[in-house]
Formats: structure tokens, C-alpha cells, sequence
């Protein structure tokens, strides 16, 4: 997940920002970690450690012949992916997130999409981190069809927030203070706060019995060097739209934790159409979106022999 951490709340729209922690919200169950935060937002953090720049390793400026993204990131070629390899992912990533306050036995989560128009805001960043949020979102429009755009006068619904350091327990203060955390959301909004490896973090609220997101906010730590706050950026809000989970089975994809593919590929795109297709509507469990999947993938990528190569790429 390169370091980037997400989840969900199962609690109505005005129950607050949580995320994906198996557990569902219970009053009263937060006082000790409530009076955790107030201790220590009072005192002040550790030294960060020496940062990972696991993603800026990646040999980004290697001269390759290769066609580049919006972005100019290099793009790595893509193997073949097999439409039933194609709806294996979508029902991983769509219908599974890494953490829930979502308590559901059968460890699945309903379908769970914006249906009404995304404003988003940013505090902080740098002009760079608007251009590709801006990029990033054309995008997506392009894709899906999505009604997404900058905030301008009306209230957002998305915010993305490029942190300090030292802003980092405020963060986290003002997170318990707007709305009601579960405690596994608490202690992963904790781990971002507190350790380096976590560099950015997405929290979305859906209203359970709608599957309709509600609010979403993003935390990317802004002592990022670019090529991390780039495949933030793409990550987190991609993410926050629905796609809430990583597998070691999706290839090529940003949904997977080799980092070996830093920016959307075909098979992202093509999980954030079928996410949007009309026909998958939020609150959708997996037993009505399971039949509906493969002929949406016919449609898109009509001709793909639906299981060539499947053992050899799984």
C-alpha cells in the first residue's frame, strides 16, 4: 500500500470520519483514547526518523523508451490481464477495504460510490501538488463521468490536507473533535500520525444503508519529496472514490503493495468505470454485483478472451 493507509466508518454522515478498522462505533468506548490525544497534543512529537523513500527510488528519470502518463512519470509496459483476472480485482478492491468500522461477518462490504457532486478543497501543498490534482481529476471526470471539481464558494465534501510535521497531532485532535473515530480508526489515524512509514492516509464516511460516500478527507505528510506526493495524490483519491482495497493479485495496478506501478494503469481505469457504470449502484452487496460484472467488462473490453493467460499471470 506504499505506505498510504485508508479506511471506512459505518456510521451516518454526521457520525464523523473513520476508517477501515472492523469495528463498529459504540458510545463511550473512546474515553481513554480520547484523553490520550489531549495529553498528547500537548506534548510535542519525536524527531521524524530518516524518511523511506522507498517510491523515490524508483528510477523515475532513467532515460527508457517509453510512453509517459499525464504526469510525466515513466510508465512501466503492462503485462496482459485476463477479464476474469479483471473481475477477480474488482470485487477485491471494490468490495473489501484493509480496515473497517464496517462490522460485517462475511468480511465483504456493500458497493459504497459518490452519487452526488465532489468539491473538493486543499490546505497546503505546493503549486505542483494542484497541477496534479488537477490532472488527477480531469482524469477521472474523463473516466467516469464523475462530477468533481475545486470547492470554490460552496462547502467541500473532499478535503485534502498536506500536513507538517508539527501539525500532525493537531490533525489528529481535530479528527476525534468533528466526529467519532472506532477505535481501530483511532489507532491507524495513530500509526500515520506517529510513524514514517505511513505517509498519507484516506478517510471516507458512507451511510451504510445507501452505500453512498458522504465525505472523505486525505492526509498526505508534506515533508514528502515529489515522487511520494505524487503517488499519494493518485493513490488516496482514487481511492477515496470507492476503491478502498490493495491485493497482491492485482497487476498492473496502484492497488498492490510491490509499488511496482506508481500511476493509474489501464486495469485502474478500468476498475473505476466499472465502479461508475450505472448499473452498479451503491449498497449493492456482492451477490447483485456479481452477475453484473462480467458483462460490463464484455462491454469494455470486448474480444479479451476472458481467462488467456490467467495461470501464467495471476
Amino acid at each position: 500500500m506504499r505506505g498510504a493507509l485508508k479506511w471506512m466508518t459505518a456510521a451516518l454522515a454526521l457520525a464523523g470520519i473513520a476508517g477501515c478498522a472492523s469495528v463498529q462505533p459504540r458510545s463511550g468506548s473512546l474515553d481513554g483514547l480520547r484523553a490520550q490525544v489531549d495529553a498528547q497534543r500537548a506534548a510535542p512529537l519525536a524527531p521524524p526518523q530518516a524518511p523511506d523513500n522507498r517510491l523515490s527510488n524508483v528510477p523515475w528519470t532513467q532515460p527508457q523508451s517509453r510512453a509517459t502518463t499525464f504526469a510525466g512519470i515513466p510508465k512501466k509496459p503492462e503485462p496482459f490481464y485476463s477479464n476474469a483476472q479483471l473481475r477477480r480485482n474488482f470485487l477485491a478492491i471494490a468490495m473489501q477495504a484493509e480496515a473497517t468500522d464496517y462490522d460485517n461477518p462475511s468480511g465483504n462490504i456493500p458497493i459504497a460510490k459518490w452519487i452526488a457532486p465532489i468539491r473538493y478543497s486543499v490546505d497546503g501543498g505546493t503549486a505542483r501538488d494542484i497541477r496534479r490534482l488537477n490532472a488527477l481529476t480531469g482524469r477521472i471526470r474523463g473516466l467516469t463521468g464523475i462530477d468533481m471539481a475545486r470547492a470554490g464558494g460552496t462547502a467541500p465534501n473532499l478535503r485534502i490536507h498536506f500536513v507538517p510535521f508539527r501539525l500532525r497531532n493537531n490533525a489528529f485532535y481535530n479528527l476525534m473533535e468533528r466526529g467519532y473515530l472506532g477505535r481501530a480508526t483511532a489507532g491507524m489515524m495513530a500509526m500515520w500520525r506517529d510513524t514514517e512509514r505511513a505517509k498519507c492516509i484516506g478517510i471516507i464516511s458512507f451511510d451504510p444503508p445507501s452505500g453512498a460516500i458522504t465525505q472523505a478527507n486525505i492526509y498526505i505528510k508534506d515533508e514528502l519529496p515529489p515522487s511520494v506526493r505524487n503517488a499519494c495524490i493518485t493513490e488516496e483519491v482514487v481511492q477515496s472514490l470507492g476503491l478502498m482495497n490493495d491485493s497482491p493479485m492485482a497487476r498492473p495496478s496502484i492497488f498492490n503493495d510491490s509499488q511496482e506501478y506508481l500511476d493509474l494503469t489501464s486495469h485502474d481505469e478500468l476498475l473505476l468505470r466499472i465502479l461508475y457504470d450505472p448499473r452498479i449502484r451503491p449498497g449493492m452487496g456482492i451477490g447483485q454485483v456479481y452477475p453484473l460484472v462480467d458483462g460490463i467488462i464484455r462491454e469494455l473490453r470486448p474480444g479479451v478472451d476472458p481467462y488467456r493467460t490467467a495461470r501464467a499471470n495471476p
